[in-house]
């Protein structure tokens, strides 16, 4: 499995909260089209496996972390980049998370994948201070 960690970053001027896992909403792009056109991928998402990471978050751990303005949580993304059916290559993600309105999308640029068997997996979100690595 590869494995990317990334941080949630409170940008607001007050605190908010973030628990469980973030939604995602892979893009990629769209073949035949212009260069720079993108779609969702018809992609699913499910609960990191704890198993695979030493370091990963529970997937039962949905506990609300607390972030100040400039704060950060962090959580980790993976998929299987082999497999015998179609795969899908993200170019990035939205992001739905914290305690803000299900339409406040932030828009994350980073090429992952192909992500296989049409799946991908987040963790939970952990305090930053608490997450060992880079992403």
């Amino acid at each position: 499995m590869q494995v990317a960690r990334f941080a949630a970053a409170n940008a607001a001027q007050a605190a908010c909260f973030v628990s469980g896992t973030p939604q995602l909403a892979p893009f990629g792009p769209l073949d035949g089209q212009s260069q720079g056109a993108t779609s969702n991928l018809a992609v699913s998402q499910e609960p990191f496996p704890a198993d695979v990471a030493s370091d990963a978050p529970t997937a039962t751990s949905d506990a609300p972390i607390l972030l100040e303005p400039g704060q950060a949580a962090t959580f980790l993304v993976g998929w299987y980049p082999a497999s015998p059916v179609v795969c899908e290559r993200a170019t990035g993600f939205d992001i739905t998370a914290g305690d803000r309105d299900p339409g406040d999308l932030s828009q994350v640029m980073y090429a992952f994948g192909p992500m296989c068997d049409g799946l991908f997996y987040v963790s939970v979100y952990t305090p930053a201070s608490s997450a060992s690595g880079g992403g």
